[in-house]
């Protein structure tokens, strides 16, 4: 939330429009994903992890504690009990990759910027040290991973958001934020 209190992501009416379409069902119009978390689960997880979480994942949280949207992608975002850092719950994420659990994050050079807007390689994903230290918070389905990671923050607190396909080594796509990766996921863009 920002400081007035009021949400700087219109998530409902995202997941609204997200999940609208052929397969819905009348009684299905005010769907949302799962039941929302609540501050104070929120708090205890951030005390959990050992730090705040990015803006959009928080308030995304405040509408739909996780996704379980299976019906034409596979976006299955954890509850925020279940979402950890990737070291301690898909160790073997890390490990495919070839990077040491207990290796320290790489320091980013000052001035560091990447540029979300350019077309991006998946082939070419670059930031592999980061994986043990990033925060997973989607289900392993059909290879699909979503990512946060903490090392990049913008200056309005968001964490640089990664969608990595295990199904093919070493290819992902970087995005500016949680909100950014849940667009191209509803668009389509990810897969």
């Amino acid at each position: 939330m920002n400081p007035l209190g009021a949400s700087r992501y219109p998530w409902a009416d995202r997941l609204r429009a997200a999940y609208a379409g052929p397969y819905m069902s009348p009684d299905e119009s005010d769907w949302l994903g799962m039941a929302p978390a609540d501050e104070a689960e929120i708090r205890r997880q951030e005390q959990r992890l050992g730090r705040p979480l990015p803006p959009s994942y928080r308030e995304f949280l405040l509408v739909s504690n996780g996704w379980d949207q299976d019906s034409f992608t596979s976006l299955h975002l954890l509850p925020i009990a279940d979402v950890g850092w990737t070291r301690d719950v898909a160790p073997h994420l890390a490990h495919g990759w070839g990077v040491p659990l207990d290796a320290s994050a790489p320091e980013l050079p000052a001035g560091y910027s990447f540029d979300y807007d350019a077309p991006q390689d998946p082939d070419d994903f670059e930031p592999v040290d980061h994986i043990p230290h990033t925060l997973h918070i989607s289900e392993d389905i059909e290879g699909h991973i979503y990512l946060l990671n903490p090392h990049v923050i913008t200056d309005g607190g968001e964490w640089e958001a990664w969608y990595i396909d295990t199904l093919y080594e070493s290819r992902g796509i970087r995005l500016r934020s949680f909100w950014n990766l849940m667009e191209h996921a509803f668009q389509g863009k990810l897969h």
